[in-house]
C-alpha cells in the first residue's frame, strides 16, 4: 500500500505542480484585463445564454490570453512602421527623462531585453562546474551567463548563475576566474533536471569535464 501511494504521488505531483504554474501564469497575465472582458461578455451575450455565463467566465482567461497574443503580434508588426514607432520612441524618451520612473523603466527594459531578446538565446546554454563556496574539492553546477569577462584587479571574471535546488528559479550570480570554469558535456535540460531532482536524475554517471579555453 505504501509503495502504491508513493508511486501515485510521484505520478500526480508533477502534473499538479505544472497545472498550478500554468494557471498562475495565465491569471497573472490576464488579471488586468479580466474586468473589461467580463463587462464585454455581459453586455454582448444574448438573454438565453446568460445562465451559461459562469461557465464562460471560467474559460474567459484563456480567451483573453489568446486575444493578447494576437494583439501583441499585431503590435509587433506595427512597431516596425513609422506610424507606431514615433509615439513609442516619444514615450520612451519621456520615461527616460522622468525622475524615479526612469530608473524603473531602464531596469525593466534591460531585464526584458537580456532575457527575451536575441542575445538571451544562448544565455543558459553553457553548463559549467565551478568550486563552491570556495576551492577545496567541493563543486557546484551552474550556467555561464556571458562570455564577455569583467575586468577587476587585473583579472578577467566571468558571471555564472548558480541555481538553488530544488527550485532553480532563484539563485546566485557569482564571478569566477577563467581557470575556475570547467565545461561539462550535458545539455541545459539535463542540468536543470539534475538541480530540480536534487541530483537523483542523471542521464550519464560519467561527465566529461574540461577546462574552458575561452
Amino acid at each position: 500500500m505504501r509503495k502504491a501511494v508513493i508511486t501515485g504521488v510521484l505520478l500526480l505531483l508533477p502534473l499538479l505542480i505544472t497545472f498550478w504554474l500554468v494557471k498562475w501564469i495565465i491569471l497573472f497575465i490576464t488579471e488586468p484585463f479580466m474586468g473589461f472582458a467580463e463587462e464585454i461578455l455581459k453586455n454582448t451575450m444574448p438573454g438565453h445564454v446568460q445562465p451559461w455565463l459562469p461557465i464562460l467566465s471560467f474559460s474567459l482567461p484563456i480567451v483573453v490570453l489568446v486575444a493578447l497574443f494576437f494583439f501583441t503580434c499585431f503590435l509587433g508588426m506595427l512597431g516596425h512602421t513609422y506610424f507606431l514607432r514615433y509615439p513609442i520612441n516619444l514615450i520612451q524618451r519621456l520615461f527616460s527623462k522622468t525622475p524615479f520612473i526612469r530608473r524603473m523603466y531602464h531596469l525593466f527594459a534591460d531585464l526584458f531585453k537580456n532575457t527575451l531578446g536575441p542575445a538571451s538565446k544562448k544565455a543558459l546554454e553553457n553548463p559549467v562546474i565551478v568550486p563552491f563556496p570556495h576551492k577545496g574539492g567541493r563543486y557546484i553546477l551552474g550556467f555561464l551567463t556571458s562570455k564577455k569577462p569583467i575586468s577587476a584587479q587585473g583579472k578577467n571574471l566571468f558571471s555564472v548563475m548558480i541555481p538553488t535546488a530544488p527550485h532553480p528559479i532563484a539563485g546566485y550570480v557569482l564571478l569566477f576566474a577563467k581557470e575556475d570554469l570547467c565545461s561539462v558535456d550535458i545539455s541545459t535540460e539535463d542540468a536543470i533536471r539534475f538541480s530540480v531532482s536534487l541530483g537523483t536524475l542523471i542521464k550519464e554517471n560519467k561527465w566529461r569535464i574540461k577546462k574552458r579555453a575561452e
